[in-house]
């Protein structure tokens, strides 16, 4: 049997009213712990930036990441901060980190981006 698009429609939303009624507390309970977290906006805010800064280095690392999209390329980056850096690849660029191997370090931001700058002319990716 086939359906109308307003009848799916319309099941759907009866599915969700029954949803609804039959987890009014648990629903409820997350709406107020998603309001206290709010009210602790400040406190988690400052928590965040404690754990960037004790896992941040006094230098700049230079890594390579082999075969980062599973097709044989090489990626190459710099960073002050390898945990939350590995963390960023992993789930906003959705990288293959598996593989990931510092090859450097400098003092200053600008000795590690012409480092950086050398890899890449050798065909890495990565960086501008």
């Amino acid at each position: 049997m086939k359906y109308t698009e307003k009848e799916r429609a319309e099941a759907k939303a009866e599915s969700a009213r029954k949803y609804r009624e039959a987890n009014r507390d648990v629903m409820r309970s997350r709406t107020n712990q998603w309001y206290k977290l709010q009210t602790n906006k400040d406190k988690r805010m400052a928590y965040q930036k404690k754990v960037r800064n004790d896992n941040k280095l006094d230098y700049h690392a230079i890594y390579i990441i082999d075969n980062y999209d599973n097709q044989g390329n090489h990626y190459c980056g710099v960073t002050e901060n390898p945990t939350t850096r590995e963390y960023w690849h992993k789930s906003n660029s959705k990288l293959n980190v598996d593989n990931t191997v510092y090859v450097d370090r400098a003092d200053t931001r600008k000795e590690a981006l012409l480092i950086e700058s050398e890899y890449h002319s050798k065909g890495y990716h990565g960086g501008e």
